[in-house]
Parts: structure tokens; C-alpha cells; sequence
């Protein structure tokens, strides 16, 4: 089982867990095994279990499974680049809403009539906050 994990590509850290673990416990759970075939990369969970039966000999050794989870961690990978952009998005927002509140207290003085209307204010300020984010 060994030389197929080597023909597959696995790294030799990745290969050296795998039998420590197959020796000290009897199985082995490698989350993420990465194979690249016919020059498409895909990531496959490895589940191994040392078995040794007298009624089935044809079983005993080591019995192993392949998953693939490439569809998996291609999702988690877009998760985390979402979350990644959600957080530049607020730093973003966060700092052009800070720049829109310094500029409101010097518009509102500035422009401000007695005969302006309430309402007629707070579209100038809007505006204003616009413009602040060229």
C-alpha cells in the first residue's frame, strides 16, 4: 500500500504519518490527499484500516478508500474567499463612512439658511457624503 501512495504522488511527510498511524492505532484518516491526474488536480480523503480475519485471508492486510472531496473543499475555499472579501468590503465602508461624518458638521455650517427646510438639509449632506467617496 505503501509504494501506491508514493506512485500517487503523496508526499513523504503525508506518506510517514500514514503508516505510524496504520501501525500505532490499526487505522489511518487523511483528510486531504491531493492527486493530480491527466492534468486536473483533485483532493481525496484516505481511510485505512489493517484487517486480518481467518475466515476471509483474502481480506487481511490493509484495506484503504478513497473519497473525493474536491467538489468540497472547492466550496470551502470559495467560502473563505467571500468572508475575506465581506471584510475588505466593511473596512472599505467603515472608512468612507468615517470620512462622510467629518465632512457633515463643515457642510451642514457652511450652507445652512434659515429659510432651508429640514428636509432640503438633509439632501445636501447626502450629497456631500456622495462626493466624499471620489
Amino acid at each position: 500500500m505503501f509504494d501506491v501512495l508514493e506512485q500517487l504522488g503523496l508526499p513523504g511527510v503525508q506518506i510517514d504519518t500514514y503508516k505510524s498511524e496504520l501501525l500505532e492505532n490499526g487505522s489511518v484518516l487523511l483528510p486531504k490527499v491531493e492527486i493530480s491526474a491527466n492534468g486536473e488536480d483533485r483532493i481525496y480523503s484516505l481511510l485505512s484500516t489493517f484487517t486480518q480475519d481467518a475466515d476471509f485471508t483474502y481480506l487481511n492486510g490493509i484495506q484503504g478508500q478513497f473519497v473525493d472531496r474536491t467538489a468540497e473543499w472547492s466550496l470551502r475555499k470559495e467560502r473563505e474567499e467571500l468572508l475575506e472579501q465581506k471584510l475588505r468590503d466593511r473596512e472599505l465602508i467603515e472608512a468612507k463612512s468615517g470620512n462622510c461624518r467629518t465632512l457633515q458638521p463643515g457642510w451642514r455650517n457652511t450652507f445652512h439658511h434659515r429659510s432651508t427646510r429640514a428636509s432640503s438639509r438633509k439632501v445636501k449632506t447626502r450629497r456631500m457624503c456622495i462626493g466624499a467617496r471620489h
